[in-house]
């Protein structure tokens, strides 16, 4: 059985146990990323700490909460300086887990790292010197788009099958669609979650999954590039990726 699979694009996807072995035979203390984006501003780090690191992008959350199970059993892994960086995902609604509450194992501020660039590009405040009516459609889109998210969040938290209408994962251009009437549809026995739908109106910037939030946004402002936002963030990092920043620095 090979130790890697081929993605859809083609591309080879390096498998966890092909991870664990590149870590055991690394002599530079490792940050363990998820990758894509958020490489563009964990690279950052590295000059921070004067290339004294390495940042290896895992392909994945589950794949960097893997390697960081395997330290317990992995006698070479222990022996290493390993420091992890992953998305809170839906831990951000209900919480951490205390097994994942480690100061090796840092956690982004929202749903995900595109919710602390969401908040450090300061995308509110871009809305609010645009035009009145792109703001206005972005929050009637945001509104909207909350009133679905909640059931399909509701959904996920609670382990049901999850129908197409009820994927959390779904692009809010697709959710806000033609088909929006049937997204919303309560199904048998579904209680419209109202209590969770107010939190996530309060706290959208964090709660959010985070490429939705980013897509929302783009969706008006489609000159912002999530490319070129990471840059700018990584750049300038202000209050959520600083914070993200220090708590990597506190381990050396």
């Amino acid at each position: 059985m090979g130790v890697y699979k081929m993605t859809d694009t083609g591309k080879r996807e390096v498998s966890l146990e092909e991870l664990i072995s590149t870590l055991e035979r690394s002599s530079l203390p490792t940050i363990v990323v998820e990758g894509k984006y958020d490489i563009i501003i964990y690279r950052k780090i590295e000059e921070l700490l004067e290339d004294i690191v390495d940042v290896l992008p895992a392909g994945g959350r589950g794949k960097v909460l893997g390697i960081f199970d395997s330290i317990k059993t992995n006698p070479k892994l222990q022996a290493k300086k390993l420091i992890f960086i992953a998305d809170k995902d839906t831990w951000v609604n209900t919480g951490i887990p205390s097994k994942y509450q480690q100061d090796i194992l840092i956690f982004t501020n929202g749903y995900s790292i595109e919710n602390d660039v969401f908040i450090d590009y300061g995308c509110e405040q871009i809305l609010e010197i645009e035009d009145s009516s792109i703001k206005n459609q972005f929050l009637a889109d945001k509104e909207k788009f909350i009133h679905w998210y909640a059931l399909a969040l509701q959904a996920t938290l609670n382990g049901e099958n999850l129908t197409k209408e009820r994927e959390i994962a779904r692009d809010p251009n697709e959710v806000l669609g033609n088909e929006y009437s049937k997204f919303i549809a309560l199904t048998a026995n579904e209680i419209y979650p109202t209590e969770l739908q107010s939190n996530l109106k309060e706290n959208y910037p964090l709660q959010i999954r985070g490429k939705s939030l980013l897509n929302l946004f783009r969706k008006h402002l489609k000159h912002h590039s999530s490319k070129a936002m990471f840059q700018k963030v990584a750049i300038e990092p202000k209050t959520s990726i600083n914070r993200i920043f220090d708590d990597v620095k506190k381990q050396f």
